[in-house]
């Protein structure tokens, strides 16, 4: 053998490492199923006594590239593209699409997958800058939607009207509980 050397294995402490060639099988989630994801001709390391296996970072990235092609999802290096491509940083990427900072640092680091709805989602954002524009508009909304002072407002002015309690829910569109005050002025 020349001077190889070898190395022995971490797990068993007792068999050596051999470099092997063979199609390597393992399973991504997609949802609640498991999608079987086959790597033809991936290289590795096999203990020679115990069988454990491991795999180098290049097998590592034949795998991930593997499962976000059969997943047809974009891949970490696509989504960042896509945010360069449209100046963002990944903040204002995660903000965009209303998702978690965290998630979406994941997604593009390789950490965690993107499901299939976010991946379209985020497709039809690369397509046309035009979708760009409108989700900023939709936050705006969703802003104004929720601003506390309008919110006060309009409940300061249903107070003002005079309604059965059954009206007042149907008119907020879920439950709400009157308070005494509101009762006292209905009564009076």
């Amino acid at each position: 053998m020349g001077n190889e050397t070898r190395s022995k294995c971490p797990v068993c402490n007792d068999g050596y490492l051999e470099k092997i060639v063979s199609d390597y099988s393992t399973f991504v989630k997609e949802g609640i199923k498991e999608v079987r994801i086959i790597v033809s001709k991936l290289e590795r390391n096999r203990c020679s006594k115990c069988g454990e296996e491991y795999l180098p970072p290049d097998a590592l990235d034949r795998i991930n590239k593997e499962k976000y092609k059969k997943l047809d999802l974009l891949t970490p290096d696509e989504l960042k593209m896509i945010r360069e491509k449209l100046t963002r940083t990944q903040e204002e990427m995660a903000d965009l699409l209303g998702v978690g900072k965290k998630s979406y640092f994941r997604w593009e680091n390789g950490l965690s997958i993107q499901n299939k709805s976010m991946d379209r989602y985020i497709r039809l954002v690369a397509q046309n800058p035009e979708n760009v524009l409108r989700l900023r508009e939709l936050q705006g909304q969703e802003e104004s939607h929720y601003d506390r002072e309008k919110v006060a407002q309009y409940f300061q002015s249903i107070g003002n009207i005079e309604y059965s309690e059954e009206e007042l829910v149907g008119q907020v569109g879920h439950e709400v509980e009157i308070k005494d005050e509101l009762k006292e002025q209905k009564n009076d």
